[in-house]
């Protein structure tokens, strides 16, 4: 019986919130579709004086600067590369497999 009461209370209090949550989903949605026409209406706007629909990101302007520089990247491309020390060691004839040269076990 306190199951039953409990989930018919929950059956109420969902029906009185629920007008609630539907007018705050509508002023959300009326919110984000005037965000959406104004965005078009300034890509227009924008398009029509000859740029670009969409501005460009941070991250594309970053690249941009970053890869204009590149050309002055390449001012130490006559500089010899450094020799890397070489990491194993060639067996010797007289020192193979650690046994005198004898390779049989």
């Amino acid at each position: 019986m306190l199951d039953f009461l409990k989930r018919f209370g929950l059956g109420i209090l969902y029906v009185l919130i629920s007008p609630f949550i539907i007018a705050f989903l509508v002023l959300w949605a009326i919110f984000n579709l005037g965000i959406f026409f104004m965005e078009i209406a300034k890509g227009f706007i924008s398009f029509f004086k000859g740029k670009k629909f969409f501005p460009d990101f941070q991250e594309d302007v970053e690249a941009k600067r970053i890869l204009s520089l590149e050309p002055y990247a390449n001012d130490n491309a006559n500089v010899e590369p450094q020799p890397q020390p070489q990491t194993q060691v060639p067996p010797t004839d007289n020192n193979q497999n650690n046994n005198g040269g004898n390779s049989s076990l």
